[in-house]
């Protein structure tokens, strides 16, 4: 082995995670998260329109789940990762 890597592989499993993974948060607060992952590897979903969702709350629960995150990362999370997702 080599660093964090496995023989055979590139990356790291921390590499890997960043690469290919993100993380979805509904109700959550997220600020512990960015400062562990960064916002990048975050979506946000108000689970519309299921019975479980945050609407009609949504703003509420965005302003609460949001609370003291920078306006530039609360937008990479709210829609910017789910729009380069899509390639829209």
């Amino acid at each position: 082995m080599r660093g964090c890597t496995k023989e055979g592989y590139d990356l790291s499993p921390s590499q890997l995670f960043r690469r290919q993974c993100y993380l979805n948060a509904w109700y959550d607060p997220v600020a512990r998260s960015i400062a562990y992952i960064g916002p990048k590897d975050i979506v946000w979903s108000t689970n519309m329109p299921q019975a479980t969702s945050t609407w009609p709350k949504t703003r509420e629960t965005i302003e609460r789940c949001f609370t003291g995150i920078a306006a530039e990362d609360r937008e990479q999370v709210l829609w910017r990762n789910a729009a380069a997702l899509s390639r829209l």
